[in-house]
């Protein structure tokens, strides 16, 4: 059985790693197969997710998708995300095959990972720190810096609830 692990840290070249995992055993030893290291810069790694056989990585202060191949491994051409001032979170819908972007600013990106790349943004009315997806991805749930509430908003920008 293999399991995917992701860690946040301030700044770090370790992105994610598999673990392999004995279901009779009480312990688990992780052991690190592969560093993506970043394509441009040094910054923080704020999102990360996967799409078919690529590997999408977001860093703060910047406005590029890093690109990396899922099973070679190596770095691909970035998507240059538009009007991106400071990146917060990304999530990744399979289903939809898009990427969702929260700029600390007070926009929702959103980025189609096939075909033309079609980029689209709302204002989300405030500061979003985290996303997430609801099961089936029909909508994005969303947090905000000072609110304890969580926002759920469908994939074309209308509150839900």
């Amino acid at each position: 059985m293999f399991v995917c692990v992701h860690a946040h840290a301030e700044v770090t070249d370790d992105i994610y790693c598999y673990l392999s995992v004995d279901a009779s055993a009480t312990t688990v030893s992780p052991k690190l197969l592969h560093t993506l290291n970043p394509t441009d810069n040094i910054d923080a790694v704020v999102g990360l997710g996967v799409v078919d056989d690529i590997v999408y990585i977001i860093r703060s202060w910047t406005s590029n998708v890093e690109l990396f191949n899922a099973v070679s491994l190596k770095p691909m051409k970035p998507i240059q995300v538009l009007s991106l001032d400071l990146p917060h979170d990304m999530v990744a819908c399979t289903i939809q095959k898009c990427l969702y972007l929260s700029d600390y600013g007070s926009d929702i990106h959103r980025i189609e990972v096939s075909g033309y790349r079609m980029q689209t943004k709302w204002n989300a009315g405030g500061r979003p720190t985290g996303l997430s997806l609801t099961i089936g991805a029909a909508n994005v749930m969303v947090t905000y810096e000072s609110d304890e509430k969580v926002y759920i908003v469908n994939c074309f920008s209308c509150l839900v609830v």
